[in-house]
């Protein structure tokens, strides 16, 4: 089992924050690797409620199914694989500081199949991976102009 955490510090209000990262249907916008999410169950989103997500890792589509797990608006958000190659859980506490929000993404994972054989690489490409959309997150929710979020590679202008 690999386990890892990031914290980044965005300057847009926790509220803000927490609502798009918790929206799935965003998740393909901060995260390049994800080329979809499906809901499963119906909005709003509360503890149980579930989605796959299709990634791409290693040259293969991966499919996964999460569970929301935790809830707790804008301070803390959890969810759990419950189905896919690599299990797991991951979680988010946000926390208003002076220049905005401390976000830290904490997450746990157990490889399995092909994804077992290489499990230290896979942890080092997500590991990497979740840095750098940690990043692209900020750099999205800081572009933001007025509540409307940039479509990516679309140029703009920070506040």
């Amino acid at each position: 089992m690999s386990r890892a955490e990031h914290t980044i510090t965005i300057r847009r209000p926790a509220g803000e924050v927490f609502a798009f990262i918790t929206d799935p249907a965003n998740t393909p916008l901060w995260q390049p690797s994800v080329v979809d999410v499906r809901r499963l169950t119906d909005a709003p989103i509360v503890a149980g409620s579930r989605f796959v997500e299709v990634r791409r890792l290693l040259g293969r589509s991966v499919e996964s199914v999460f569970e929301v797990t935790d809830l707790d608006p804008p301070h803390r958000s959890a969810v759990t694989v419950v189905d896919g190659p690599i299990t797991g859980h991951a979680s988010y506490a946000l926390r208003e500081i002076p220049d905005g929000t401390e976000l830290r993404f904490a997450y746990q994972m157990d490889a399995a199949g092909v994804f077992k054989v290489a499990e230290q690489l896979v942890t080092r490409l997500l590991v990497r991976e979740f840095d750098a959309s940690l990043g692209h997150l900020k750099d999205l929710l800081e572009a933001r102009i007025g509540g409307a979020t940039p479509s990516p590679g679309t140029p703009h202008d920070l506040p």
